[in-house]
């Protein structure tokens, strides 16, 4: 765990979680087998989530979870997030 500020000024903490050490992740490029699985959550907004699929030979080859945007202080929209080797 990690403790900050978010955007707002008010403290955060970011954890990683390590969930699992033989994930396998599919992509484009490839299947990965005997990733490392990262789980990561803040208390900036408990709606924001990712996972991190880390291949010992390539590093990050995945990235899914839900994030977020909200303009000139406007309302936040959440989306899927997704990155893929």
């Amino acid at each position: 765990s990690r403790k900050g500020v978010d955007e707002n000024s008010q403290e955060a903490t970011v954890t990683n979680k390590v969930v699992s050490i033989s994930a396998t992740a599919t992509t484009p490029a490839g299947t990965f087998a005997n990733c490392v699985k990262v789980h990561q959550t803040t208390t900036a907004d408990t709606r924001l989530q990712l996972d991190y699929y880390i291949s010992p030979q390539y590093g990050i080859v995945k990235m899914e979870g839900i994030g977020s945007l909200s303009v000139n202080e406007g309302p936040t929209t959440y989306f899927p997030f997704l990155y893929i080797l």
